[in-house]
């Protein structure tokens, strides 16, 4: 369904920022699912679950990654992987405007076959010349599968932190609560209905 005009809508700079933050968010959180899949599918072909993390760490560390253990750079190669989902959620929010509530399917597909023909074609050879071996095309292809699945749900993901920016901004333009029916009494009531008490004016001597 459309999204419902908001009472107060966001400046440009604002609303360029809530849907980057809502991308990284998403970038993040299919990061997370990579990852998981990614220790999933080592363990399952007999291999160390963390292989891949240390091999997504070759830029860093070089071909010494092929022979380290569970160490920094299985930290560095699982953040290094956080960081590059979130900045493909980041650039998927800055491409795509959420105008529905409704998950679109077309504009995720097509990013997700960009990040995934950049990723095999580019930045998996860059980790070495042995990295397909363990970079498979079936693993990279469920992590992407994943990644847009992410991405699926970008609008709804804006929406929310929408509606977290519209409760945190202040109401400057309402009196506060306590002076509105002051204001509204005192502009309201006629001055002929108040007594001479009330407005400080006497009945003139009798003449």
């Amino acid at each position: 369904m459309p999204l419902p005009p908001p009472p107060t809508s966001p400046h440009a700079g604002e609303r360029l920022v809530l849907r980057a933050w809502a991308g990284l968010e998403c970038g993040v959180w299919a990061g997370a699912l990579i990852l998981a899949w990614y220790a999933l599918h080592s363990a399952s072909r007999g291999e160390f679950w963390w292989v891949k993390f240390n091999l997504a760490a070759a830029p860093f560390f070089g071909q010494s990654v092929f022979h380290s253990g569970l160490s920094r750079t299985t930290a560095a190669g699982a953040a290094l992987l956080i960081v590059f989902y979130a900045l493909c959620g980041a650039g998927f929010a800055l491409l795509v405007r959420p105008a529905t509530l409704r998950p679109r399917l077309l504009a995720p597909a097509l990013y997700t076959v960009l990040v995934h023909g950049a990723v095999t074609m580019s930045l998996t050879p860059a980790l070495g010349p042995f990295a397909r071996h363990w970079f498979t095309t079936l693993a990279v292809a469920v992590a992407h599968l994943l990644l847009f699945l992410a991405l699926v749900f970008y609008p709804l993901v804006w929406w929310r932190l929408e509606l977290g920016w519209r409760s945190l901004t202040p109401l400057a333009a309402q009196p506060p609560s306590g002076l509105a029916g002051c204001v509204e009494d005192a502009g309201t009531k006629p001055l002929a209905g108040r007594t001479g008490e009330q407005t400080g004016l006497q009945d003139p001597p009798p003449g």
